[in-house]
């Protein structure tokens, strides 16, 4: 009875190739006469069983030439469109997304840079801000644009076996590259990746517990050493609203740890809203950088006084600190870093949350 359930989920694998071939008109028809084909030469043969059902795909061909013997006359295959991209070219969707998102950003910096240098010193904040917006709506329609091509690509079987082997051939195999394997080593693997799940389930989880546990209390030891003594020093206004976000940034990031610490201790399995959540909190400083950028002569740097090493007096280390104003000759170089650093953090979550992570999560069978 397993032979014949086993024989059996292999035919209709087999004949969910060949439907992909199919028009959609007569596909149900078609279907229903090549199962009755299989069964009733299997019973010739003795009785549907995997050695004779591999024999009958054999003889039958590959599904699709045996699907193109079906389409006769007029009768043409109509392309569909649906929203998803296929597992075995994601991958690729992925690295086009990187190498499209890093040539805009240079292509995009190159620009400013010329604006800049040509500028002579009168330099248009209202320029760089709206090349900047115009640099962020051209990366989310690139990757809509991109994500809608490769989706009516992988709705369509004759279209996306083309245009994988292009894709194949440019950028080579992939190790995520999913291989037809036969029924029997499927099950053999998925067995052991059971047995290596449970092992390995616990120390996982208690592993990940403590290490939030340990970053949750020391993301919230550094927000108070920073509150404590970066208040003491003499920053002006942008400053000390860089203090204020560096003190936010690390108490979220420390309930966010204990939180997580909780969840897995209760539940024993890792959350991955967490991570998605951790990612999204560096965008906290998006405002800061820009206003760095608008109002970069009031950036202050700290200095050290070279009589602490003389005196050997590191316990009073506070007097001797100095807080001097950016010097004019780096204002420039301040704005190029402080808007790089911004096109950084908007980049990592619109590609490590929007695309990464949301392909990390298991999947429910």
């Amino acid at each position: 009875m397993n032979e014949y359930k086993e024989a059996l989920e292999i035919v209709e694998e087999y004949l969910d190739e060949v439907r992909k071939y199919l028009p959609i008109e007569s596909a149900d028809d078609i279907i229903e006469e090549l199962r009755t084909h299989i069964i009733d030469k299997a019973n010739e043969m003795g009785g549907l069983t995997v050695k004779n059902a591999y024999r009958i795909i054999r003889e039958l061909g590959e599904p699709r030439e045996l699907a193109s013997k079906y389409v006769i006359g007029g009768e043409k295959r109509k392309l569909r469109f649906e929203l998803g991209i296929s597992e075995d070219i994601y991958p690729y969707f992925i690295q086009l997304v990187f190498w499209l998102t890093l040539i805009i950003v240079i292509g995009y910096t190159v620009r400013i840079l010329r604006y800049v240098y040509s500028a002579e010193g009168l330099v248009s904040i209202a320029i760089i801000f709206f090349a900047f917006v115009d640099m962020i709506v051209s990366m989310l329609l690139t990757i809509l644009f991109l994500y809608i091509f490769m989706s009516f690509i992988s709705s369509n079987p004759d279209l996306k076996e083309m245009f994988y082997k292009f894709l194949r051939d440019i950028f080579g195999p992939v190790k995520t590259e999913r291989k037809q394997r036969k029924e029997k080593i499927v099950k053999i693997e998925k067995k052991i990746e059971k047995i290596k799940e449970q092992v390995s389930k616990i120390t996982s989880t208690s592993v990940s517990a403590v290490l939030n546990l340990f970053g949750g209390m020391i993301a919230f030891i550094a927000a108070y050493v920073i509150y404590i003594y970066g208040f003491r020093l003499p920053f002006n206004w942008l400053m000390q609203l860089l203090i204020y976000m560096m003190i936010l940034y690390l108490l979220i990031r420390g309930s966010l740890n204990l939180a997580n610490y909780i969840y897995i201790s209760y539940t024993e399995r890792r959350s991955y809203s967490f991570n998605v959540v951790k990612s999204m909190v560096s965008l906290i400083f998006v405002p800061w950088f820009v206003l760095a950028n608008i109002f970069t002569e009031e950036i202050q740097i700290i200095i050290l006084d070279p009589l602490i090493f003389e005196n050997n007096d590191y316990q009073n280390l506070l007097n001797y600190i100095k807080i001097i104003l950016l010097p004019s000759d780096y204002i420039f170089l301040a704005k190029l870093l402080t808007f790089l650093i911004l096109i950084i953090i908007i980049v990592d979550a619109v590609i490590i949350i929007l695309l990464k992570y949301t392909r990390t999560t298991p999947k429910k069978e």
